[in-house]
């Protein structure tokens, strides 16, 4: 009787040793998955910001820009 109680006990702590063990796996392989995820967006995102940053600069300049431009032509054709 008392060995078959062991035997369970022993049983039971092998088992939610095991169920903790897979837990930890799932959330480290989880939590790599995340970081990985994370890089290549990052990744991603600096790309497309590489590729959208000069064209929104040259929005800005030009925004900056022509207004000036306007204002000095019709001085310069007022005057």
């Amino acid at each position: 009787m008392l060995a078959a109680m062991l035997a369970l006990v022993v049983v039971a702590m092998l088992m939610l040793t095991l169920a903790l063990m897979t837990m930890v796996a799932v959330m480290v392989i989880l939590a790599a998955m995340a970081m990985i995820a994370m890089v290549v967006m990052g990744a991603l995102m600096a790309m497309i910001m590489m590729m959208v940053m000069p064209a929104l600069m040259a929005m800005i300049v030009m925004m900056i820009i022509m207004p000036a431009a306007l204002t000095v032509t019709v001085m310069s054709l007022s005057f």
